[in-house]
């Protein structure tokens, strides 16, 4: 199951092979605490903790035709 096949079941309330794992970003105080545990400079932290890819899309929520005005003022109600 390939991770649009994996988000679109859990959205679905299917049964997805795994729940999506999306990564936010690690906090910089946890990165010390992993290096002071013994965690490596080099190391690379997207191959120690896989994710699923994603993609962001940005959202046009404006009113398709654009109005060009919202109201008509009350004598034009007769003409």
């Amino acid at each position: 199951m390939n991770s649009r096949e994996r988000f679109r079941e859990t959205m679905r309330y299917g049964a997805p092979d795994r729940v999506p794992y999306f990564e936010e970003g690690i906090r910089d105080e946890v990165i010390r605490a992993w290096r002071k545990q013994g965690l490596g400079r080099g190391a690379d932290l997207s191959r120690m903790f896989p994710s699923d890819q994603r993609e962001e899309i940005e959202l046009d929520l404006e009113p398709r035709p654009e109005f060009k005005r919202w109201l008509r003022p009350a004598r034009s109600w007769t003409s």
